[in-house]
């Protein structure tokens, strides 16, 4: 058997279902996070088959187009986060530097056509892993993510900012507690916030939640 993923949309308030979607990528497929634009059309990122996975549907439901997105390399990437902006479809995507390769986070930006047109590679720090991002309508996208760490040998916290060339415009790590991994990722007038999970002492399965605000240039 396999498992195919639901996308369904409900009246306000949580009422009646207005429609509802089912995407089938051949193998077991999920949604992991979901995206509108103004115009009420829809895109959901998750895996399906072995590959990342795009998709977007038009404000009734129907399926517009999907998107498997690679790396340069050829090598399926793990999906991280996913958001609007300025009417691009931001994807947040596990990749691999083709220069040593270790781990990348990778940002990919997708038109209403599908058409890819933005993207940017964070190869700053080795062995990254994407995850939350945001975009701030002017073509400036602000990407979440761990890292591990030679130093204190556990997942540290990076939050990075990209211009709308895909050129890194900063990068700030943080160790906030052990084994840092944001959870979300927003962003308003005064800057980015960030959500951050981590393990209590309890050990697995026993997470604690911390919300870190950050100025524009998250000094």
């Amino acid at each position: 058997t396999r498992a195919d993923a639901v996308l369904a949309r409900f009246g306000p308030g949580g009422g009646a279902r207005v429609w509802s979607a089912r995407e089938d990528s051949g193998g077991d497929t999920d949604f992991a996070a979901v995206a509108e634009d103004a115009a009420g059309n829809v895109v959901v990122g998750g895996a399906g088959s072995d590959d990342a996975l795009l998709a977007k549907y038009d404000r009734s439901g129907a399926l517009a187009w999907t998107r498997e997105p690679r790396d340069p390399g050829g090598c399926a990437l793990g999906f991280g986060g996913l958001a609007y902006g300025g009417g691009v479809a931001y994807a947040a995507l596990d990749a691999v530097n083709p220069a040593n390769g270790t781990g990348a986070a990778r940002v990919a930006g997708y038109d209403a056509a599908g058409n890819q047109v933005y993207a940017a590679l964070f190869d700053r720090i080795p062995d990254t892993v994407a995850g939350p991002l945001a975009a701030d309508g002017a073509g400036g996208v602000y990407l979440a993510g761990s890292f591990a760490s030679s130093t204190t040998l556990e997942d540290e916290l990076y939050l990075a900012r990209f211009d709308s060339a895909g050129a890194l415009s900063w990068v700030r790590t943080l160790s906030f507690a052990i084994h840092d991994r944001p959870a979300a990722l927003v962003l308003d007038a005064t800057g980015p916030a960030v959500l951050e999970a981590y393990p209590a002492s309890g050990g697995v399965g026993d997470e604690r939640y911390a919300l870190l605000r950050f100025d524009a240039m998250a000094s």
